[in-house]
Order: C-alpha cells, then structure tokens, then sequence
C-alpha cells in the first residue's frame, strides 16, 4: 500500500524525537528496537539496488510531471482546439488577422510563445524547439509560420477559368463529367430514394451541407413542376458558370435515376453565350435566357416516377448520415454539448462511449479524461439524457414498455426503478400528473 505524505510526516516526527531523546527507546522491546536502527540505516544509507529504484522512481515523476505541462500548453494552440469541433473551420486569412490588430506570426496579440519542457523536435525540419507554435502543435516557429500562412493564401480566379482550361463552357463541360458520388451524403440518399419527388425532396433539404450560398425550391404551376436556383450569396462573374454546371449535372444525375431521359424547359438569368449553340445537345429541351432566375420546369407527373436506383435500407442509412452532417453544421458550444447530441444521433439506440469518442474523433480514455475536467462522465451524462427524454415520451402515446426498450432498458422494471430514482414517482403517476397539468414537470 503506497505511503502518503502524512505517513512520512509522522515517520519523521517519531525519528526526531527519538533523535532528541533516545530515552524514549527504555522500555521498547529489543526486537522492534533492532528493526528500528536497520529500517532507519537503511534509508539514509540504502544499498545500490534501493538506490537505483529511487533514482528511477525520481525520473519517472519529472517525466510525467514534464508531459502534464506540455500537454497543458499543447491543449492552447489553435489546431487542438478545432480538432474537438464536429467542423474543422478554415483560419481567417492572414489580411483579416493583420486588420484586427495581429501579425501573420501571431494573429492573437495575447499569444506569449511559451516555453516547452525539454527539447522537441519539428515535424517537419526536425530542428530542436522549446517554444510553442500559436497554431500548430508539433511544428517549430518558422515552419508554424510558413505553413500557416500557406493555408490561408487566397487569389482572385475570377475571368481566369477559360485562360487555365481552353473551354469557354468549361460549366457545361463539368456538369456532363461529375458523378452523383460528388455530391455526398446527399446524392447517396437522392440516388436510394423511392421516387423523384423524394430525391427532390433530400436535396432541397439537404443542399445546406453541399453549399450554403445556394438554395432550391420545388412548387406546382398547373401540371408542372417548377424547381427554382435562389441565390443566398450573389455569384457575380461566376453565375454562368456555376449555373451551367450544376443544372447540366442534376438533369444527367436524374436521367440515371430515371433510366430514361426526361424533357424539361429550362431558364437562364443571364444572356445566351457565343458558344451555347456548340453544346446545346446536353440540354434536356428548350433553353431560354435573361430569366429573372434559374428554373426548370417538367411535367408534374414525373416526380412520382419510381427511380432504377431505389434501395430503402441504403436509403435510410445514407438519410441517417446526412442528418449527422446537418446537425454538425451548428456545433454545440462545449464537450458536454457534443456528447449529449450524439449519444442519441444512431436511431437504432444509444451509443456506446467507443462509438461516441469515434464519432467526435478522439480515444475513448482521451473522452473519458477530457469529460472529467468537466466533473462530469458518459454515465452521468446517459442518466440526464434518459431523464430527459423519458419524460418527453411520457407525454406520447407510446407505452411503458416501448420508452424502456427506447431508452435501452432491458425491461420496463428496471426502467421504472431509474425513473423513480430520478423523479421520486413512477412512471404512471408522472404521465397522469403530466396530463392534469398540462405545463412542463422535470
């Protein structure tokens, strides 16, 4: 059993009064005095051996008391920090952060450099560092910098896409060449779905997780079906571009849904270009120009065709991923905030802590320390989520058996017990109380 320090306190005190008065020893029985002398001869004066496991033991201390403060000052610098967001945001660019008062070497005014303990080497130079990179973890000052400022650079492409690619309907050319798989997550559950209406439906909803400067929306105009382009950034020089590519390769992509082709009317909001007469064959029919928006009409008849492509377990999944990346798009402020969305993220139940580490891209002791600078832990957090949505529940239709096996309960037994420890009544009181009251109860 390891001694703590008010054991040696009292060893030291007993030594020094015996030191002072080694009277104290009249009366002590001559077998423990002997034990007393070797034991006391011993660690002022230990053998070889005793003396190396101290020294080892000396080491190991000022190691890991090295690595708890480096890892501390590690914990500061910006990439550890993003890596524990669901997003990994772009820096801002070096221009902004010199607007606002930084440097290119230390857009935080505050950032003091700090010193490392011990000698490090950069990742990338492998010359020896003893300061901190204000960004980068593992990388020494000069390459910190070179690197950041390289991943911030920007350039103004506009009017150069015809000069790098030959092609003044370069639009046109990339829509007819950009597979569903470009799209994500979305166009995996579009390419799954039952019926056009439904991929229709997936990328409307969806389209926030591909580009938030753009935007669809499907209405009825009589027997068609109108589905029109918003523009929530203006694209400038770029609308005809962009326009030409993602409209040439929705209407491909719906052809191999469809395994036929399908005629549609399509509008521009700009002027016909010299070169649309060239590749006019890739349009689905007739093309008109200096619309006040994009849109393309088709008989409303056809979204309820069935797709070649429809799977319905492949459907669900890919929906499930594509829920994840909308609700990431808006991180929750804290660790605890993240572990509670996604706990419950996997319909089919309740995650595990692995899973939930996995999903925020950290080792599960990595989560499990990480939730204890929180005073908090996975289980706590499972309990107050359960509650929660036990008492949300409580207030369906659904039966007591049906919120036990939802909230991952072996049987409705054990689950009226957790709920009698967390709210002091069971279940049925609660929802009879809930239905008098009518106001919310926790």
């Amino acid at each position: 059993m390891p001694l703590n320090p008010e054991d040696i306190a009292d060893c030291v005190r007993v030594l020094e009064e015996l030191v002072a008065d080694r009277g104290e020893l009249v009366g002590v029985d001559a077998e423990l005095c002997r034990r007393l002398m070797i034991a006391a001869g011993r660690v002022s004066q230990p053998e070889r051996q005793e003396q190396r496991m101290l020294s080892s033991a000396l080491r190991k201390q000022k190691a890991h008391v090295r690595r708890k403060t480096n890892e501390a000052q590690l914990e500061r610098t910006v990439i550890r920090r993003q890596r524990l967001q669901p997003v990994f945001i772009t820096p801002d660019p070096v221009a902004r952060i010199q607007a606002e008062g930084g440097s290119e070497s230390a857009p935080n005014p505050e950032w003091d450099a700090p010193a490392l303990e011990g000698v490090r080497v950069c990742y990338i130079c492998k010359a020896e560092r003893t300061r901190l990179h204000f960004f980068y973890d593992q990388l020494c000052e000069s390459c910190g910098d070179y690197n950041y400022q390289k991943r911030s650079q920007t350039a103004d492409l506009n009017g150069r896409v015809v000069l790098i690619s030959g092609e003044p309907g370069i639009g046109i050319v990339v829509g007819m060449q950009t597979p569903i798989a470009r799209f994500g997550s979305v166009g995996f559950a579009a390419l799954a779905s039952a019926t056009l209406r439904d991929a229709t439906a997936i990328m409307i909803r969806f389209m926030p997780t591909i580009t938030t400067g753009l935007v669809y929306r499907l209405y009825l105009d009589g027997e068609q079906a109108v589905l029109e382009l918003i523009e929530h950034v203006p694209l400038g020089a770029a609308r005809e571009t962009v326009v030409f590519a993602l409209s040439t390769a929705l209407w491909r992509i719906t052809e191999m849904l469809l395994g036929r082709s399908l005629v549609a009317d399509v509008e521009f909001p700009f002027p016909e270009p010299a070169y649309f007469e060239r590749l006019r064959t890739a349009a689905p029919g007739l093309c008109t120009f200096d619309s006040d928006l994009h849109r393309v009409r088709f008989a409303a008849r056809e979204l309820d065709a069935p797709l070649v492509t429809a799977d319905p377990a492949a459907a669900r999944s890919a929906l499930a991923q594509c829920e994840r990346e909308l609700v990431a798009l808006v991180p929750p402020t804290s660790l605890v905030d993240r572990v509670n969305e996604s706990i419950w993220l996997n319909s089919t139940g309740i995650l595990s802590p692995a899973q939930v580490a996995r999903r925020l891209g950290m080792a599960e002791r990595t989560l499990k320390r990480r939730l204890a600078e929180f005073d908090t832990s996975y289980s706590q957090l499972l309990e107050e989520q359960r509650k929660l949505r036990a008492c949300e529940l409580l207030r369906s239709e659904a039966s007591i058996e049906e919120i036990a096996e939802r909230l991952g309960y072996s049987d409705a037994s054990n689950f009226t017990r957790a709920f009698r420890r967390w709210t002091g009544e069971n279940p049925r009181a609660f929802r009879r109380r809930a239905a008098t009251s009518g106001g919310p109860i926790r």
